[in-house]
């Protein structure tokens, strides 16, 4: 796992970041984000997103879905396998969600 400072917070993400100019942290994080294999449920990809107090998502097709809750978590439910097709999503919406 690596973490970050990313506007503010410490993100804890299982790839590299830094190659979107977060940089390194040693301190404990903020927002843990997480790899969950798991199919994604139809109803995430008809709605694309929701945003709540709790718990919001936002489903990006052939990216996967990014479900936030209580802006502490992350998981990301991926649909590919490109690791930087996953993180360039991941630092835009689902990051403004846990601000």
């Amino acid at each position: 796992m690596y973490k970050f400072v990313a506007y503010q917070k410490i993100v804890e993400a299982p790839f590299n970041l830094s190659k979107y100019g977060f940089q390194l942290s040693e301190k404990e994080p903020d927002i843990k984000v997480k790899i969950n294999k798991k199919e994604i449920p139809s109803e995430y990809k008809r709605r694309i997103y929701c945003i709540d107090d709790d718990s919001s998502y936002i489903y990006k097709k052939n990216v996967g879905l990014f479900s936030v809750k209580q802006g502490k978590e992350i998981i990301i439910f991926p649909e590919t396998s490109s690791k930087t097709l996953i993180a360039q999503h991941l630092i835009n919406f689902p990051f403004a969600l846990c601000m």
